[in-house]
């Protein structure tokens, strides 16, 4: 079956990804108040940089961890600023997420956690009635995070696809396999197939 149709239709993807980042690292510019010019300038140097060119027409998962490694750089300055449960909750869903996408997104956690205890300390000698927030705050973020990072059973949420049959998944449609491709890095007429589904947790043996 020809899928080359297939595979340069799903580049809309990571393209979609490249644009949210660069939405998500204007965001960030913005967050160090510095002068329009400043800040158009630095937005155009990533806007344009050869980076993001072809990373949002490479067809694997590494524009999507992309994105949501810079998410959760916006919302932990965000939460430096303003410790609310908005920002904490926004955080761990960004690393948890970016870790199924692709794990060595779990490395964002140890930075993260520096900021968090820098913010932490700093406040409570301040204010220690806010040390119940800190651990209520600290909780959910263990919570989320690290619900993403159990192995979860693949025969609880899907079975494993062989390589040699990546048509198998046909149970959940057309377009769950192709997302499942798409997660596993598939490079552009390879029938290679490993890594992990970056929504649906699909193991795929290769």
């Amino acid at each position: 079956k020809d899928t080359s149709v297939l595979e340069e239709s799903i580049q809309i993807i990571p393209l979609i990804c490249s644009v949210i980042t660069l939405i998500f690292l204007y965001k960030i510019i913005k967050e160090f108040n510095l002068s329009f010019r400043a800040s158009a300038f630095i937005t155009l140097i990533f806007s344009f940089h050869p980076t993001f060119i072809l990373l949002s027409g490479s067809v694997n998962n590494d524009c999507m961890a992309l994105m949501f490694t810079v998410m959760a750089c916006f919302y932990t300055i965000r939460w430096g600023k303003r410790q609310t449960y908005k920002n904490i909750i926004a955080i761990s869903l960004c690393i948890g997420l970016g870790m199924s996408t692709k794990q060595n997104v779990a490395e964002l956690a140890f930075p993260i956690g520096i900021v968090f205890l820098y913010i932490f300390f700093k406040n409570i000698r301040k204010d220690k009635k806010k040390l119940s927030l800190f651990i209520k705050q600290f909780g959910i973020f263990l919570l989320i995070s690290l619900s993403f990072a159990v192995d979860i059973d693949d025969h609880v949420l899907a079975e494993g696809v062989d390589a040699g049959n990546a048509h198998a998944v046909k149970t959940t449609g057309h377009f769950v396999g192709t997302l499942v491709e798409f997660a596993a890095g598939v490079e552009h007429g390879h029938d290679d197939f490993e890594g992990r589904a970056v929504l649906f947790f699909v193991h795929v043996d290769g």
